[in-house]
């Protein structure tokens, strides 16, 4: 057999072992591409069966650590966290990635910090930022959100703080692609008729409520705040998560950052605000319909795993670090 373009002969045999040989080459790189396609992160998805809850809430509170947490209801097994904990499943090495509190909530919404390193207003060179947050991404795919928040004056309301609401604890009203009349008063959350609950909500405690307090509360009162914080939980959250349980809708309760305060003293290091495991731990809590009821869970999470996992549940653009996060899979019946 004589090749046209080169003037090389070729046996019948030889040109049918090349052919066997281009076969043989082919398919090993389509199955490496096949390999990769699975393995990547962007894949998780099609490898993980996750719930696609109808309504999410999910309540953040501040600076209590794991430790502290768990010491609580050790001593209060009455407490409603420690219920919480019977109704669903919590983390035993979920973490939070800074100090202070600010960048961890932007970070949880977007998947980025933006270049935020504390807890002052950001200034309106920042904010509104025009970058993408998990808000407006269920705007895109015709899904709703909400952040209610505790005290906040009226929607649309940007100053820093009025009377016991703050603003740093707030991260959608520093996005562009959040309209304002999605940023409620904690006093517009349903009492009662919660399928008319967003897609995804944010609840915000004030100040009193947030465990936290003020500065010179948190070194004086530290029992009666974590006790504060667990009553308002019952108060304002108990009829909701009672509902979700039957109702194709989770709750998550979870913390900003543990009560490390090396990075507020005036000669601190850099490690002090940005954290990794194992520093920085907090506890978190699932409840819902779709959650293992009484389960501790051991796997080692971060608030970007959380946001992966909502992304991954209503197939949102992955935002910033979270496409390096893993999927939260050991939670679910």
């Amino acid at each position: 057999m004589r090749n046209g373009t080169n003037g090389v002969s070729l046996t019948p045999n030889i040109a049918h072992t090349f052919a066997l040989l281009f076969t043989a080459v082919a398919r090993i790189a389509l199955g490496l591409v096949a390999i990769m396609a699975v393995c990547t992160p962007t894949r998780i998805r099609a490898q993980t069966t996750l719930p696609r809850p109808d309504h999410i809430v999910i309540v953040i509170e501040e600076n209590r650590s794991l430790r502290q947490i768990s010491s609580f209801v050790k001593h209060h097994p009455d407490s409603y966290l420690a219920s919480l904990m019977k109704q669903g499943t919590s983390f035993k090495s979920f973490f939070a990635l800074f100090h202070p509190s600010q960048p961890n909530y932007i970070d949880l919404f977007s998947g980025d910090r933006y270049g935020v390193t504390n807890d002052n207003h950001p200034g309106r060179l920042f904010s509104p930022l025009v970058a993408p947050s998990i808000g407006g991404e269920l705007r895109k795919k015709g899904l709703t959100f909400a952040g209610y928040a505790e005290d906040l004056p009226k929607s649309g309301f940007d100053g820093a703080e009025s009377g016991n609401y703050v603003r740093r604890h707030c991260p959608w009203i520093n996005f562009a692609d959040v309209p304002t009349f999605w940023s409620m008063p904690l006093t517009q959350f349903p009492a009662t008729e919660f399928e008319k609950l967003p897609t995804l909500s944010l609840v915000i405690p004030n100040l009193k409520n947030d465990m936290h307090g003020k500065p010179l509360d948190v070194v004086f009162s530290n029992e009666k705040l974590i006790k504060d914080g667990d009553d308002w939980l019952r108060l304002k959250l108990k009829d909701y998560v009672e509902w979700a349980q039957t109702h194709n809708s989770l709750f998550i309760v979870t913390w900003d950052e543990d009560n490390d305060t090396r990075c507020l003293l005036p000669f601190h290091q850099k490690k002090d605000c940005e954290t990794k495991p194992a520093r920085n731990r907090i506890a978190t809590i699932f409840v819902g319909q779709m959650v293992l009821p009484d389960k501790a869970s051991d796997t080692q999470y971060t608030h970007l795993d959380l946001l992966r996992t909502l992304e991954e549940m209503y197939s949102l653009t992955l935002l910033g670090a979270s496409k390096n996060g893993k999927v939260i899979t050991d939670v679910w019946k």
